[in-house]
């Protein structure tokens, strides 16, 4: 599978998840996106291994320990 498939699937998980606050988030080969309702201090978090990407979308409590 594609790592445009996976940065999808992350950006579709991060939106759902992300209500309240901003966080900025560059995923490898993507412009910066943002998510939630604007409110509070902007977070941002880059990735840039791909590899990454896949196993947030596929084993999140694991792969945010990485």
């Amino acid at each position: 599978m594609g790592g445009r498939m996976w940065n999808s699937l992350l950006e579709r998980l991060v939106g759902g998840l992300i209500r309240e606050g901003t966080l900025n988030l560059t995923l490898p080969g993507r412009p910066t996106r943002s998510f939630g309702n604007g409110t509070g201090k902007p977070v941002s978090v880059s990735i840039s291994d791909p590899g990454l990407v896949r196993r947030l979308v596929l084993s999140p409590d694991l792969a945010v320990g990485e």
